[in-house]
C-alpha cells in the first residue's frame, strides 16, 4: 500500500470575508500530488483578529458557522481534506 503524500501542515479555505476558494487551491494540490490536506476556515470569518476588544455577537457566530459549514461541505462533495 503506497502511503498517502498529505501537507505536514494546514491550509486557509474560505469565501466569506476572505477569498480563498477551493477552486483556487485544489489545482495547486493536485499539481504536487497532495491527496489530501487539512484546512481550517480562515481567522478573518471567525473573529475580528484586529479588535482587541472583539465582542462575540450573532453575525460572527453565524458568520463562522458558515465558514466551518462550506469545509464540512466540501469533504461531503468529495473533495479530499480534513475539515
Amino acid at each position: 500500500m503506497r502511503p498517502t503524500p498529505i501537507i505536514d501542515s494546514h491550509i486557509h479555505c474560505g469565501i466569506q470575508i476572505s477569498n480563498l476558494p477551493i477552486d483556487d487551491i485544489s489545482p495547486l494540490l493536485r499539481e504536487e500530488g497532495i491527496t489530501g490536506a487539512c484546512m481550517f476556515a480562515p481567522v478573518e470569518d471567525i473573529y475580528d483578529r484586529d479588535d482587541r476588544d472583539f465582542e462575540d455577537t450573532p453575525w460572527w457566530r453565524q458568520t463562522r458557522h458558515r465558514a466551518n459549514q462550506y469545509l464540512l461541505d466540501l469533504a461531503d462533495q468529495g473533495e479530499p481534506i480534513f475539515p
